[in-house]
Formats: structure tokens, C-alpha cells, sequence
């Protein structure tokens, strides 16, 4: 039986060139005229706020799952039209040219291509239309209203593994996978694969030699 390829890309600072999770929710506060909440969120995501709830929480990612709840409220309709034009803004600006062109090469040669991502389902869906499989989170709703939450555990660090091992299941025995990623909390995912590719921007990152990946620097 022939091998299966199996083509796995992290979404933020790998296949575009910024951290999209919170600046998703900055954005949509924005747009949907919260400003007092925008600014909060605006001031948690700065990365010395995100270190000091850290530190206080023991939690890396407490400052995210704040962010997420000043969104509460939004309707599932609204934000599923901003996420279109959040996709569009990703597309026109942010797109690393060498890692597109390694997806795409990818989907022309009918590999199974997968994203997997601590971002969110909704924009990043819509940046795709339909071309990859997306494993991301994914916001909750009640009766069409953002809860401020996401559906079950965060897709990252070792959670990602999780969730794709549970996606391909028996497939990944027979199955050649590529990973790329631009970080360290991805290891685990990294390492899961046969074949490893670290993006990196301007210069190369030490720890990928400790893994043995190729690296992309852009």
C-alpha cells in the first residue's frame, strides 16, 4: 500500500507573519464599536502584560482566554462576516511567500494538508475557502451569541498533537507527515513528524537544530 502524505502547517508566524489569535479579537472590537473593551483587550495583549498575568496565573496563555471574553456578546453572524475581511487583510499583507508556495505545492500534488492552529477556526476557514482541513479553535455560541469562550481545550503545544493524532487516526502508520512551524511550543507536533521544517524570520532559530529541521528563513 502506497504512503500517504500528510502536510501539517501552523497558521500564525508560518503561514502568515503575525500572531492572529488576539489581534482577531482586537480587530472586532474595534470594528464592532466596543471601544472600552478594545482597549483593554489592546492593553492585555501587549507582551509585558501577557508576562505579568503569567506569572501571577501560571497560566501562559490566562491573558488570551481574557481577551476572548470581552468579545462576549457578538453575534455569530457578525463576526463570521468579519472574519472574511480579516482574511482578505491576512491574504494581502502577511502571507509568507516561501511557506504559500510550499502549501500550495502540496495541494497540487494532492497531499493531505491540514492546519493546525491556537487561532481561531472562523478567519482562518475563510482564508482557505475550502482548500485544507482547518483544526483550530473553534468559538462557542449560545443561541448565536459568543459566549467568550472556545469549545473544549486550546489547540496548542502538546493539545495540537492531540487533536490531529485523533484526526488522522490509523492513517499517520502509513502515512509520510511534514510539519512546519515557526515555534518552540510546536516541538511536540514537530516531533511527531517524519520530516520537520521550522520558519523563521531573518535568521535561524537554535532550537531547530536541536530537532533536526530544515529551516525557512523569510
Amino acid at each position: 500500500m502506497s504512503k500517504i502524505n500528510i502536510a501539517l502547517f501552523d497558521f500564525c508566524g508560518t503561514v502568515v507573519s503575525k500572531q492572529t489569535g488576539d489581534d482577531f479579537i482586537c480587530k472586532l472590537l474595534k470594528h464592532e464599536k466596543k471601544f472600552l473593551r478594545w482597549l483593554i483587550a489592546e492593553i492585555l495583549r501587549k507582551t509585558i502584560t501577557q508576562r505579568i498575568i503569567a506569572k501571577i496565573t501560571l497560566d501562559q496563555n490566562r491573558s488570551k482566554y481574557l481577551i476572548l471574553r470581552l468579545a462576549a456578546g457578538a453575534e455569530k453572524q457578525s463576526i463570521d462576516a468579519f472574519s472574511v475581511v480579516y482574511a482578505e487583510d491576512l491574504k494581502r499583507s502577511y502571507i509568507i511567500p516561501q511557506i504559500n508556495e510550499a502549501l500550495n505545492k502540496h495541494i497540487r500534488e494532492k497531499d493531505y494538508v491540514c492546519i493546525v492552529s491556537a487561532g481561531y477556526e472562523c478567519y482562518i476557514s475563510s482564508f482557505f475557502s475550502g482548500r485544507v482541513t482547518v483544526l483550530a479553535n473553534k468559538l462557542k455560541y449560545k443561541n448565536d451569541i459568543f459566549t467568550g469562550k472556545i469549545i473544549g481545550d486550546d489547540c496548542y503545544g502538546e493539545k495540537k498533537v492531540e487533536i490531529v493524532d485523533k484526526h488522522i487516526g490509523n492513517i499517520k502508520y502509513r502515512s509520510n507527515l511534514t510539519c512546519y512551524s515557526d515555534s518552540p511550543s510546536d516541538i511536540p507536533l514537530l516531533n511527531y513528524s517524519n520530516q520537520r521544517v521550522v520558519v523563521s524570520r531573518n535568521k535561524s532559530q537554535l532550537w531547530a537544530e536541536t530537532i533536526n529541521a530544515t529551516q525557512v528563513i523569510y
